[in-house]
């Protein structure tokens, strides 16, 4: 993974419907944000990736801070892709000095004092002294905390079609509480959203009201989470754990108790990830265009065209449909190019131009996620095309509720 794939990722992670979940609660439009498949698999990476940025654009080259655990993970894996050194102010016990991912040369650990508060106030003193970042959360970087976390609001709203009546979400501190409160805030301002939904915070902590933002504090014991979470992996191909269960186990207790409004329901999941992250790609996006349409001609085997038609849709589709990718261990393993036909009535809006998988790693729903996301992108009204010969693909489409309709038939000019 390079600097530029890091960019266009952070943040770009995988919403999904839960389907299974909802026949076995009865509760209607469930949808899954898996934070862990942004870069190093956790949510905060969003915080980290812009306290980074933020470093750079103060000509600061290093990063002191005296929280570890997944916030030190994180800072420590991305910092690599921007020459960035990290400093970590820890107890002499600390465990996660051991972990791998702080097992780097850009990675410094000093053992000091016995209390949280010590360790933060030398932060301070270490950051002034050697004109280091400071980025401990508080006063300093509140801010950038709300920032970071607003934008899952917009990537939310963006996705789902219609009004989004509640969130659940992991949060003992507030810092991703308040910014996506901040961010439906925002977009209720903008007259982009009628309501702001309900936010229910999912801890350890008992409460019942959660300070200006409309919602709850749902405690959970140990047990709950543990059974919840392992009815979950029952159900869907989630991978997420214990550690980070509380807001599936919270939505969940809520939905046995009848507690939930009729409408659409988010979980935000900071470590749950899939292994097929399937995206749909930018405008501004820095794509290699030349690749991708040379993967698309490659994957096609028998069943392409030539590189010149492939081109054109690709062009299309960037300017006036969709591109969509799908990653397996961040690299690219399935494109989909849906243009623009420009009708309203005549024909459907949109045309699957291609659809193509990486052999290499065939039988892993590939196709079937990129289809996926292709007819939900274009609210059902699409078409495709497909070789009569190709009877794995017909069997696929058939299965997505595409028909065959009429025979297409070219004129053999042409070929000529």
């Amino acid at each position: 993974m390079n600097k530029s794939i890091i960019e266009k990722r952070v943040g770009k992670t995988p919403l999904v419907r839960a389907k299974n979940l909802e026949k076995k609660l009865g509760v209607n439009n469930i949808y899954l944000k898996l934070e862990g498949n942004n870069p190093s698999g956790y949510r905060i990476d969003r915080l980290a990736y812009i306290l980074i940025k933020d470093a750079l654009r103060i000509n600061k080259n290093t990063i002191c801070v005296s929280i570890i655990g997944n916030f030190a993970r994180s800072l420590a894996y991305l910092s690599q892709f921007y020459n960035m050194n990290c400093v970590f102010v820890a107890s002499n016990n600390d465990e996660d000095k051991n972990n791998e991912l702080l097992n780097k040369p850009n990675i410094q650990f000093i053992e000091y004092g016995k209390t949280p508060e010590e360790r933060t106030e030398y932060v301070v003193e270490l950051c002034e002294k050697n004109g280091w970042y400071n980025a401990n959360p508080g006063m300093n970087n509140s801010m950038i905390n709300s920032i970071a976390y607003s934008k899952i609001a917009e990537e939310l709203h963006f996705k789902i079609k219609g009004e989004i009546d509640t969130v659940f979400l992991q949060s003992r501190y507030g810092y991703s509480l308040g910014g996506l409160d901040l961010g439906f805030r925002q977009l209720w301002v903008a007259n982009e959203l009628k309501k702001i939904p309900i936010i229910n915070s999912c801890t350890k902590d008992m409460g019942n009201e959660i300070n200006d933002v409309k919602g709850k504090i749902i405690g959970l014991t140990d047990d709950e989470v543990n059974h919840y979470v392992s009815e979950f992996e029952k159900i869907e191909n989630i991978k997420l754990t214990v550690a980070n269960g509380y807001a599936i186990a919270g939505f969940m207790k809520e939905a046995e108790k009848n507690k939930l409004p009729i409408g659409n329901h988010v979980i935000l999941l900071n470590d749950g990830r899939i292994d097929i992250d399937v995206r749909t790609v930018a405008k501004d996006e820095c794509l290699d265009d030349n690749a991708i349409i040379n993967l698309v001609h490659k994957w096609l085997n028998e069943f392409t065209d030539p590189i010149c038609e492939i081109e054109e849709a690709y062009h299309n589709a960037l300017e006036k449909g969709f591109v969509i990718t799908a990653f397996y261990n961040d690299e690219i393993c399935g494109i989909g190019i849906v243009v623009n036909m420009e009708f309203e009535h005549f024909l459907p809006k949109y045309h699957l131009g291609y659809i193509a998988t990486n052999d290499q790693v065939e039988g892993s729903g590939i196709a079937t996620m990129i289809l996926n996301e292709a007819v939900e992108l274009a609210e059902g009204n699409i078409s495709l095309h497909v070789d009569p010969t190709n009877k794995g693909a017909i069997k696929l489409y058939e299965k997505m509720g595409f028909k065959d309709y009429y025979t297409r038939m070219i004129h053999l000019s042409k070929y000529e």
